[in-house]
């Protein structure tokens, strides 16, 4: 009888630890989503330096926050596919990832293209933590953009030359 009582006794705590495990779990609202660029028809030396304005949302590009000078491989990643098309990543640490709450001009010296991002709205995801999970980052979807006052819906702002 005591051999029943204890192997009953320890289902019983451990029914109670995975039960405390679940209890642990959390709902986190997801980080802000961000957008990448593509720059197409541009030339790799065309593209391989352009400045980032930021403005505040809805003010006509009239109320300037910052400016960034964006390079190759300093503060951005280039993924090259064929000669005229390149994919730049802004690095996770940069505070100037295209993200909603902002307008955004994309100005591009050697070419002289500049280029108006607005309008970025985003889902709100989120994501259940529990003591258990492995702590993975997740993020809003962008669902729309406009460039120069065209919508776009792409993970990534197509820029034409």
């Amino acid at each position: 009888m005591k051999t029943n009582f204890k192997k009953t006794y320890k289902y019983i705590l451990l029914l109670m630890f995975i039960a405390s495990l679940a209890s642990c779990c959390r709902t986190q609202d997801c980080e802000t989503g961000y957008l990448n660029i593509a720059t197409i028809n541009f030339s790799r030396q065309e593209s391989d330096t352009f400045i980032l304005r930021r403005y505040n949302v809805n003010t006509n590009f009239n109320l300037l926050v910052d400016t960034l000078l964006l390079a190759r491989n300093v503060n951005t990643f280039y993924t090259d596919k064929g000669l005229d098309t390149s994919f730049v990543i802004i690095n996770e640490s940069n505070p100037f990832r295209l993200t909603t709450g902002y307008d955004y001009e994309l100005f591009f010296p050697a070419t002289n293209t500049l280029r108006k991002i607005s309008a970025i709205s985003e889902t709100k995801n989120q994501q259940k933590i529990c003591s258990t999970s492995n702590g993975k980052r997740c993020f809003n979807d962008i669902i729309s953009y406009k460039v120069d006052g065209v919508m776009g819906n792409y993970f990534d702002i197509l820029i034409y030359k």
